[in-house]
Formats: structure tokens, sequence, C-alpha cells
């Protein structure tokens, strides 16, 4: 099963407040994904030692947009507001102005072009997070990655 990360968003993706993914990809790693496909979404980079999270499955083919075609709802959509609203779920050093709606319209005004990805979250990997699994969520066991081995 292929794989997205998701590194500060992952709260918002945890919480269903996170529909759609930005990434920097090649045009060869965005045709690994289709309408439907299902990937395993991590809080980084699993050769970082990252964490599979989740399970989506994409709800659109992917397209290629630049930047300055964010809408105000991506900041929805994107988790940002939720992220902004919800302090408590980031690490320290991830200020809430980070995901500020100033933040967000500077990310925009940057030059470039990424991968949109529309998703919808299928099931959360049990991490002992009473509130994430209490949401009615289909729950998978976390299984050990070969480097926590």
């Amino acid at each position: 099963m292929p794989f997205i990360t998701f590194a500060w968003t992952t709260p918002a993706l945890l919480a269903g407040a996170k529909t759609v993914v930005r990434q920097p990809w090649s045009e060869r790693k965005a045709k690994q994904f289709r309408s439907g496909t299902l990937a395993t979404a991590y809080d980084r980079a699993p050769y970082l030692g990252g964490r599979p999270v989740a399970v989506i499955r994409l709800t659109q083919d992917p397209v290629r947009q630049p930047l300055a075609e964010m809408t105000d709802g991506d900041y929805e959509t994107e988790g940002w507001h939720w992220l902004y609203e919800h302090r408590d779920q980031l690490p320290g050093w991830i200020r809430a102005s980070d995901f500020s709606h100033e933040a967000f319209d500077a990310w925009r005004a940057r030059a470039g072009s990424v991968w949109v990805l529309h998703f919808e979250l299928v099931a959360v990997v049990s991490t002992g997070n009473q509130a994430v699994e209490a949401e009615g969520m289909a729950v998978i066991p976390a299984v050990p990655t070969a480097r926590a081995a």
C-alpha cells in the first residue's frame, strides 16, 4: 500500500478535520495514486522513523495545482483552522500562529505547484488515544515497524 506523510497536520487528520493534502511530488510519484486508492498515513516519513497513524482513501484523482489557486475553503480542508483552534494538539515548538489565516495566505502566495489529493479517513491506527478511537472510526491495531522491532 502506498503511503503519504502528514507531519505537523497529523492531529487534524486524526480528528477528521483534514480531507486534503498537498505534496511536492514528481509526476511519477503522483501516478501511484488514483481515486479509490487506499494509502497508509504516516506522521512522518517511514525512513525517518515515522509511524503509521491511519488509512485513507482518495476520493479524486490527484491534480497539479499552483499554490496561488488555493481558496479560503482550503484553509479548512487542509486542517489549518482546526490546528489553529486546537493548539494543545501541537508539539511545543509549533505555534498556533503557524496555522493562522495569515500563515496560510503566505503559503498560497509562494510560487510553485503541488499535487492536491482529496481523501477520506478510513481507519485510525490504535494509539491508545480514546478520544480519537471513540469517534466511531474503524480502528486497526498498531503493528511494530521493522525499525521499532
